[in-house]
């Protein structure tokens, strides 16, 4: 009975196989919009339970006034101020923006207008690495001589310009480099959005047959990416008033 020989072609074929990304490769530096998306999640969701811990401390602070917080000690002027700017400013920075439509968008977006990744994958990862250096420095912020910065979350001047008024000197200008970051973050993440839904759609796919959820991000993105520019130079302007006087 004859045997029959694989050839070397199927001994080469039966033989390769693909290696597995490295943990790094795979959770931290991937440009796949899924895993992108549970990144901004999982972020949005840390800097959750940081904000809400700041709330807690200061609805403490004004149930008991004068007595110390547990898991805090004692809140002084300077850093009740600090605790609810930075407060307003995680909830809505770094929580709402990142989960509702940088984790949402990531994950839908291509799902539903039938794409398989965004048109610009690397940009989509450069967008929430710069979106995790922009936490990390808000957070640093709180470790600096005079603590975080207590100017309220809108830093409207006078409170904001002056380190003399709102007692962090330092903070200040650590928030706004943060904040700075984060709408970068946001205006890449934007375009990814918008250029996505709009030339990456489906064969037959008309712009009336895009989900209102899809429409919804996009719309937001498109406000975000026109207020963006004024907000920055605004950043820097009251980065410079903090600074150069």
């Amino acid at each position: 009975m004859a045997e029959s020989i694989p050839s070397d072609g199927a001994t080469a074929r039966d033989g390769h196989h693909h290696e597995e990304p490295s943990f790094a490769k795979k959770y931290l530096f991937s440009t796949d919009h899924k895993m992108i998306a549970m990144q901004y999640m999982f972020t949005g969701m840390f800097m959750a339970l940081i904000g809400g811990f700041m709330s807690y401390v200061f609805r403490m602070q004004l149930a008991f006034p004068g007595m110390d917080v547990p898991f805090y000690g004692m809140v002084n002027p300077a850093n009740y101020n600090s605790l609810v700017t930075n407060h307003g400013t995680i909830m809505i920075f770094w929580v709402a923006m990142p989960v509702l439509i940088a984790a949402f968008g990531n994950f839908l977006i291509p799902l539903m207008c039938g794409c398989d990744d965004m048109v610009f994958p690397r940009i989509n990862r450069l967008s929430y690495q710069i979106f995790l250096l922009s936490a990390l420095v808000l957070l640093t912020s709180f470790f600096v001589q005079g603590g975080g910065f207590g100017g309220a979350w809108t830093a409207y001047p006078p409170l904001s310009a002056k380190a003399e008024y709102n007692l962090t000197p330092l903070g200040s200008s650590i928030w706004l480099v943060a904040v700075a970051l984060e709408f970068i973050a946001f205006l890449l993440g934007g375009i990814n959005f918008v250029t996505t839904a709009m030339n990456s759609r489906a064969p037959g796919m008309k712009l009336y047959d895009i989900p209102i959820v899809v429409w919804m991000i996009v719309l937001a993105s498109v406000m975000f990416m026109i207020s963006v520019g004024p907000l920055i130079a605004g950043a820097i302007m009251l980065l410079f008033d903090q600074n150069l006087g």
